[in-house]
């Protein structure tokens, strides 16, 4: 389809999931066309144009504008594309994120009164939350007031907008203060629930600015996290791994780190060992630089004394 033709289909196409489908297209080639050629001006002007539109349908439910708000994940877009540069491919996304932000910024503040329905647990209520969320997330990287307003959720009752709020400060360039601050309340009030400790090491892990590498390797040193627990290994480290700007931004040296961690971890469960090499087997389609330093870090597990044959099976296949 023609992009064009993807925004009529996203606008009008009677059916919700062909409609979606239609929109998180048009969203990839926006992003792919921001990494590979010089972006013109028409398939931006096409997307917010259609997004503008599709805010503005007061058929459309709550719970769908939200995912309709959401573009494709750094993750899925690397895998789909898999350009030679991933760090380039996520500043796209963010450049994208803005652009979109800024031009349906009007129509998003007032989804953020559907933080009224905090304790309502009925569908229209959780999509109503969803939509809220989603605005929160566009508006807080252009409007710093919605930092102030990110803060206030902190206090909600309610698990769901607390955790957007907690995301909307990590991913907040202008935020990192108020992310320390959130993040110490939050442990100190949920250090005694195990799986919300889980999602609190893997906000940290997943966030978009700051020094991600470094705060994981502090988080290894800290008493919520420990290697003899599946859950928190995967939470934090293997949270890291698929966080693609930071993994692949150091020089390589997250290369090493993971390597690192499969040797330790393999010695005492080896299933997960061997779930966390995925990230290095897939060196083949990125970049030269980056590509032979994972391509290193996968040699030296290969010849590493004792490895077991879970992960030894997967290293030697990939090489």
């Amino acid at each position: 389809y023609a992009d064009n033709d993807l925004a009529l289909l996203a606008t009008a196409d009677e059916d919700d999931f062909n409609r979606w489908q239609a929109l998180q297209t048009l969203y990839t080639r926006w992003i792919d066309r921001r990494v590979s050629v010089t972006l013109d001006d028409t398939l931006t002007t096409i997307v917010t144009d259609t997004v503008t539109s599709l805010v503005a349908q007061s058929s459309l439910s709550s719970a769908f504008l939200a995912q309709l708000l959401t573009l494709p994940g750094e993750k899925m877009l690397w895998q789909r594309y898999q350009h030679d540069n991933p760090v380039a491919l996520c500043e796209a996304r963010r450049r994208c994120l803005h652009d979109l932000a800024q031009a349906i910024r009007p129509a998003l503040y007032p989804f953020l009164k559907h933080y009224d329905y905090q304790r309502d647990i009925t569908s229209e209520a959780m999509g109503a939350r969803a939509l809220a969320n989603r605005a929160l997330a566009l508006l807080a990287p252009i409007d710093d007031t919605m930092i102030d307003y990110a803060q206030e959720l902190l206090d909600s009752r309610n698990m769901t907008d607390v955790i957007a709020a907690l995301t909307c400060l990590l991913n907040t360039p202008n935020a990192s203060e108020q992310a320390a601050d959130a993040l110490a309340t939050y442990y100190r009030r949920w250090q005694h629930e195990p799986l919300v400790v889980n999602m609190w090491l893997s906000l940290q892990a997943t966030a978009t600015f700051g020094d991600v590498f470094a705060r994981v390797q502090q988080l290894l040193d800290h008493e919520s996290f420990t290697y003899r627990n599946p859950n928190k290994v995967r939470s934090l480290i293997g949270a890291f791994s698929h966080n693609v700007a930071h993994f692949h931004g150091h020089d390589g040296k997250p290369y090493t780190f993971l390597a690192d961690q499969i040797i330790h971890i393999d010695g005492l469960n080896p299933q997960m060992a061997a779930r966390l090499t995925s990230p290095l087997i897939q060196w083949k389609p990125i970049g030269k630089e980056r590509g032979r330093r994972m391509r290193e870090q996968l040699q030296r597990l290969a010849v590493t004394h004792g490895l077991s044959n879970d992960v030894r099976e997967i290293v030697q296949k990939s090489l």
